[in-house]
């Protein structure tokens, strides 16, 4: 496993400081940038990225924290989007509204955070349950995931796959 982290940075995923994530909230303001939010574009989230030496800073509880994200993740992937009483859609996160990719992006941000040992596992169920509740997809999931996790981590894309842990799992399975 890899006992050196190699990242350079580590991002925290949720609502736009500005907007708190509500959709119309600058319709007042529609005759400026459309109504849309100077900060996230209309995006209602927002990446807070910061270097790795602030960890201990801002993530002091950083193996709970990622665990408790990494569970929730893992227990929605596969599932139908969550939806309230008018049928509209939900997010499971807490968030104003529902944006798809919430799911995905809260997990990489997780994994950025993450001790070696939990990221190593975390990824392994992460593409196990991805394998077994969504075939149809392939590997589309976690080439995505792959991705994010590189820009949240500032990693280069061929260090990601030993940043995961996946050489010492395909290793120790041979």
């Amino acid at each position: 496993m890899n006992t050196t982290n190699t990242a350079t940075k580590f991002t925290q995923f949720g609502e736009c400081f500005r907007c708190h994530g509500f959709k119309r909230a600058f319709d007042n303001f529609s005759h400026v940038a459309g109504g849309t939010c100077f900060r996230c574009g209309g995006t209602l989230r927002e990446d807070i990225t910061k270097p790795i030496a602030q960890l201990d800073e801002y993530a002091p509880n950083r193996r709970t924290e990622s665990i408790a994200a990494i569970a929730k993740v893992l227990s929605r992937v596969g599932q139908p989007i969550a939806r309230d009483d008018n049928g509209a859609k939900v997010s499971v996160w807490g968030f104003a509204s529902h944006r798809k990719g919430d799911n995905e992006r809260v997990f990489c941000a997780a994994l950025s955070i993450a001790p070696d040992d939990v990221r190593a596992r975390g990824w392994a169920a992460f593409c196990r349950k991805v394998r077994e509740t969504m075939p149809e997809k392939g590997d589309a999931p976690m080439n995505y995931a792959r991705r994010l996790v590189a820009h949240y981590a500032g990693l280069p894309a061929e260090a990601v796959g030993v940043w995961l842990g996946e050489v010492a799992t395909e290793s120790a399975a041979a």
